[in-house]
């Protein structure tokens, strides 16, 4: 009996010393875990007081032993929530670089159609993510079966944070919430996310009109069946490269061209239906939105064919702002997903032709399955070099030279096809597009823009646009030759020289009555204000 009474007390002072370590050493794994980043944070803190900061970083540690010192049942869900938003925080931050904005998080949210090809080309930092927050996680789990008492600190704790985080964000913008501890960070933006949703800020955006515009009326050069193609993540000096075995005749081909945003669903919204101006700062001052193009093409009598080889219509997410309303303007929708990612733009390439031999007014739109990351994916498996740019290359031959070759094989002089990516792309190394902040970078606005048709008169003007060209342009041009415009008349058709740009960081709305962020593009210097 005294042996036991021995062992027992033995076993209570062990665990008397290694447990106190414990609760220690669980705020020690996340500091490991962060890598210095703490520290960084606190220095580049601008629009909220580093005391602050350092109070909300206590807050966070006090969470931590509160989790480990609470025995109660419902401790165990806060403990798998706060695992979850710890998962979040280091998968992101793997793959950034950075703790994720809400920024990020939209363009994220605004693409999850893709979510496989992300699992695919970020699978090591998924895993690397997970394994961190499962050691932090476990730590906890062992610690609360040592608990004795059943509190409600840690609830309140984790509640105070996330409000704290909501609070900072609506006093101080997106930029007061960098910083915030992981685990909480990310948590704080899908909520936030899902609040700004439910009342998105709509005093940025103006309802406009466009006006009738006889001067380029497709019927002048008779010329009214009308291709927007749209690809998917081409960037302009990779295309470029490979620009001289195009077999397409004569072209139009824009030096100097950005897309209206770094993502597709902000882009596409901007190609088929809106505006913006920007203000110094890098900032968004108003926004406008004009009927689709396919509503204008239905008012100038043309039949419309949308080919969706990206899945858009069927996607649960934003769908690139794509409505019910607007879809009904669209005669006929193709959906080429049976055919494997390689294959679904050649293929596309019959369609349009048996769309141009169907009548003489008409309007054609496609999202191309393009070069989208992992770029092995995009071509066939005979060519995979799993090497990124390798890859990236083959891929833009196969998707984007070959299909521009053949298309043109197919139209008549009837035809003009206005040719884009949706965004640009960092090929090289990091996030391939849709940054935020700091990492964004000018490679995500690069693209290609090129006019192509039969008919040397209607090219002849373009070549006379000059300057800088964006997306804007586009939807002008195309706008023109249905017999409208919009007040920025800013198409190919114009001879003034535009030098400076800003395409949007994220999507095309605010945040909590904040500014839409934008990248500032200058002709002759790009640089970020």
């Amino acid at each position: 009996m005294l042996y036991m009474k021995e062992n027992n007390m033995k076993e209570i002072n062990i665990k008397a010393k290694i447990i106190p370590l414990l609760y220690v050493g669980v705020v020690v794994i996340y500091l490991f875990f962060d890598e210095g980043m703490i520290y960084d944070r606190l220095m580049d803190m601008q629009n909220i007081s580093k005391i602050i900061y350092v109070l909300i970083n206590l807050l966070f540690f006090c969470l931590l032993i509160c989790l480990g010192l609470n025995c109660g049942k419902g401790n165990i869900i806060l403990i798998i929530i706060l695992f979850i938003g710890l998962s979040l925080d280091y998968i992101f931050c793997n793959i950034y670089g950075k703790t994720i904005d809400i920024v990020n998080l939209s363009v994220i949210l605004g693409a999850v159609e893709n979510i496989t090809d992300a699992i695919d080309t970020y699978s090591f930092e998924i895993i690397c993510g997970i394994l961190k927050a499962g050691v932090i996680a476990s730590v906890l789990f062992i610690l609360r079966k040592y608990a004795y008492k059943n509190n409600y600190m840690s609830v309140l704790l984790f509640i105070l944070l996330i409000l704290s985080y909501i609070a900072i964000l609506l006093i101080k913008g997106v930029t007061g919430t960098i910083g915030f501890p992981k685990g909480i960070n990310s948590l704080g933006c899908f909520i936030s996310v899902a609040i700004n949703n439910i009342n998105k800020n709509k005093d940025k955006e103006k309802i406009s009109h466009v006006t009738s515009y006889e001067a380029y009326r497709c019927e002048k050069f008779n010329t009214c069946k009308i291709i927007l193609v749209i690809d998917e993540s081409v960037e302009r000096e990779y295309f470029k490269e490979q620009l001289s075995q195009l077999n397409i005749g004569e072209y139009v081909f824009f030096e100097n061209s950005y897309s209206a945003a770094n993502n597709s669903a902000a882009s596409n919204f901007i190609l088929r239906k809106g505006r913006y101006i920007w203000k110094d700062g890098g900032k968004i001052s108003k926004m406008f939105i004009f009927p689709s193009l396919f509503e204008v093409a239905k008012q100038s009598n043309m039949t419309t064919y949308y080919i969706d080889n990206q899945n858009i219509l069927t996607s649960q997410g934003i769908r690139n702002y794509f409505t019910e309303d607007e879809v009904k303007f669209i005669d006929r929708v193709y959906n080429n997903e049976k055919y494997a990612d390689y294959d679904k733009d050649i293929r596309s390439v019959d369609q349009i032709g048996e769309f141009i031999e169907a009548g003489k007014r008409s309007f054609i739109v496609i999202n191309k399955s393009g070069s989208h990351f992992p770029y092995y994916k995009r071509i066939q498996k005979g060519k995979v070099k799993f090497n990124r740019v390798d890859d990236y290359k083959t891929s833009i031959h196969d998707n984007t030279i070959e299909f521009l070759n053949k298309l043109y094989s197919k139209i008549d002089d009837e035809t003009i096809i206005l040719y884009t990516s949706d965004h640009g792309q960092n090929v090289e190394n990091g996030v391939t597009h849709g940054n935020s902040g700091a990492n964004v970078k000018i490679n995500e606005y690069s693209i290609p823009i090129i006019v192509i048709s039969k008919n040397n008169k209607l090219l002849h003007l373009m070549k006379q646009a000059q300057g800088l060209q964006t997306h804007f342009a586009i939807s002008e041009t195309i706008l023109n030759l249905m017999g409208f415009k919009t007040a920025f008349d800013n198409s190919f058709f114009q001879k003034k020289k535009e030098e400076e740009f800003c395409g949007i960081i994220g999507q095309p709305y605010s945040f909590f009555k904040g500014d839409i962020p934008c990248f500032y593009i200058n002709e002759n210097k790009n640089k970020n204000k």
